[in-house]
């Protein structure tokens, strides 16, 4: 079991049909590879945590680095991890009731996040410290109280 866990930029600001055509493409791939884990994605920017065998995270890594849509990787973590932090793969947009119903299934709002307990931060506390930082980027997402932890 292998961690990787990499922010980014996106090339433009990607539409509603866009985040869902790489929504559903991410779940069936990481599906077919036993891949799990979590995307999210806010104003231009993105932040992913995969999670599977190594090899299958490699290639899915690999795949997002030649994706035009991204910029300015920078991998945050990669490595051994002793359990997964995410029994699945989902996103997590701004407005999910503004995709299509197709990537609604796997799809949640950034807003779910903002409890410091909240669930689909992950099982991990070293996830769970990575999703929190990438939130506190964003101050009019992350509540006063939830900037400090």
């Amino acid at each position: 079991m292998h961690r990787l866990v990499y922010k980014s930029q996106a090339v433009g600001e990607p539409s509603a049909r866009e985040l869902a055509d790489i929504a559903c493409q991410s779940q069936a791939n990481n599906k077919r590879f036993g891949v799990t884990g979590l995307l999210l994605i806010h104003d231009g920017s993105f932040f992913q945590e995969l999670e599977g065998p190594r090899s299958a995270v490699s290639q899915a890594f690999a795949r997002i680095r030649r994706d035009p849509r991204h910029e300015k990787i920078e991998v945050l973590e990669f490595g051994p991890a002793r359990e997964r932090a995410f029994a699945s793969w989902r996103i997590g947009v701004g407005h999910p009731e503004d995709l299509p119903e197709t990537a609604r299934d796997f799809a949640f709002s950034l807003f779910d996040l903002i409890p410091r307990d909240a669930p689909e931060r992950g099982a991990r506390d070293r996830v769970r410290d990575k999703v929190r930082a990438y939130l506190a980027a964003f101050e009019r997402l992350v509540p006063e109280g939830d900037r400090r932890h």
